[in-house]
Formats: structure tokens, sequence, C-alpha cells
């Protein structure tokens, strides 16, 4: 018996291009041509013999009158090692045993889903699937951006679909690039307006719960960072300028065993 003899192949996934893997074999690779008794001048009959056994799709044939074999295989076949056994029989009687390790490797192809950076993948995946490997900056904000559909092309990054956020003087709502959506800043006892009309994504006393923002302490008169008198029907607070200065205070209406206060109603 000759000496072990180890060698490898790459898969030709079933159903891919060959032009779109990394390594592309032939169509059979000869993995053995070291066969027992070559030099015999008897005639002699090689066969062989694989464990584990393959699945269907590794294929190890042996030349019967030369021992020489040749192997290839696709996704069914299974990645891993395979030992090889050949037994060279001559018509004398005589007869050799030989074998060797085959070793049946994954191929690699941009668009496998695992990501190579040895042939310059930046990703492969798709994102949107959530499946693959999207490397180290896997959405628009780890490039620099607010917000935006991050995508895989080619297994490189593509950005076209990210952006920024445009608030312009917005306090709060949805910015006018649609890419997200602007810091809310609106105090208490205010609503944001996301009506699309006048005042859209400005901060306003929420009036229906009967809310008003007086100009002088304890407000500002600027609905954003607050609203602190409640003068809507039912409540008994008004914004009114008691000091004549002015800017108008809130102020309780109901004042027990006096006047009401101007504008106000007679309390209850």
């Amino acid at each position: 018996m000759t000496a072990p003899f180890n060698d490898f192949i790459y898969v030709a996934p079933a159903g891919i291009d060959i032009d779109q893997l990394y390594h592309k074999p032939p169509r059979e690779n000869l993995v053995y041509f070291g066969a027992p008794m070559k030099a015999s001048p008897h005639e002699v009959i090689w066969t062989r013999a694989i464990n584990p056994a393959p699945g269907p799709g590794f294929s190890a044939a042996i030349h019967p009158n030369r021992g020489d074999i040749s192997a290839m295989g696709d996704d069914n076949a299974g990645a891993g090692n395979y030992i090889i056994d050949i037994t060279a029989t001559a018509d004398c009687g005589a007869s050799d045993m030989d074998s060797f390790m085959l070793q049946l490797r994954p191929n690699e192809w941009c668009g496998d889903m695992v990501l190579q950076p040895p042939y310059l993948e930046e990703c492969d995946a798709d994102p949107i699937l959530g499946i693959g490997d999207m490397g180290a900056l896997i959405d628009c904000p780890a490039h620099g951006f607010d917000g935006g559909q991050i995508e895989c092309r080619g297994c490189q990054y593509y950005l076209g679909n990210c952006c920024f956020v445009d608030c312009g003087a917005a306090q709060c709502g949805p910015d006018v690039s649609g890419c997200g959506g602007c810091p809310d800043i609106c105090g208490a006892n205010t609503n944001c307006n996301t009506t699309g009309g006048p005042g859209t994504g400005f901060c306003e006393c929420d009036v229906l719960n009967g809310w008003e923002d007086c100009s002088g302490p304890g407000g500002t008169g600027i609905d954003a960072d607050g609203c602190e008198c409640r003068t809507g029907v039912g409540f008994n607070q008004r914004c009114v300028d008691t000091d004549a200065d002015g800017i108008d205070e809130c102020v309780d209406c109901c004042v027990v065993g006096g006047a009401p206060i101007g504008g106000c109603v007679i309390c209850p």
C-alpha cells in the first residue's frame, strides 16, 4: 500500500452560475492518479469505496483501467472529509489497496449570506428580510445618517435610501424630509399640531381641555414650554393683567367675599 494521499475540492453549488463563485471548480477535479499496481504488466481492474457514504450530489468516479479518480460535488454532497479506498486486482490474482482523504469544502460567493471580508465584502445580507450578515455598520445611523433603510447590493453597503432629519423651525412632529421625527419639545398641557395646515409642527395649548399660556409669572406666552392656566368653560382661571403692566397673569376668579377680577364671571 502506498502512502495516504490528501486532497480537497470546492463544491459547485446547484443552481449557482459558476462565474459567481470565488472558487471556480472545473466540472471534474482530478484528485487521484497514483493507483497501486499501475505499472503492473498484467491486466488490472481498479475499484473504489467511499466512507462515509456521500450525499447524492457527490461523485468520485474511478477509471477502471487506469485507477485515476475524478471528483465533483454540489450542495447535496455534504461538506466534510471522505476516505476513499482503492482496490487494484490483477488478472493473475494479485491485489493491492490504497486510500486517501478527500475534503469537500463549501464554496463562497456574494449572495451566500455569509460575510467574506477577504473578498472585500462589506455585507452579504438582506436587511429588510433580516437574513445574512450586514457586517459592522448595520444601519444608516452607523454611517452618519439620521434614518432611512440601508441596503446591501453586490455585497457593498448601499446608502441611497439613508436620510437626514430636516426639522427646520419645527418643535415637534415629523420632519419635512420624511426621514424621521423631530425632537418633541412640547411642555405640559400641550399638543403637537400635525394637521398639515398653518401651525403644523408647533406646540399648541390643549384648548380642548381648557388650557392657556399666560405671558406673566408661570407662563411665557410661548406654548412650547407648557400651558399653566386652565381658562376653559367650567374652570375658573383667567389670563388677566391685574397690575396694568401689560403682562397677563394666571389668576383664580373665585375670590371669596370679593368682586370678580376683570374678565371673570362671578364664581359659583
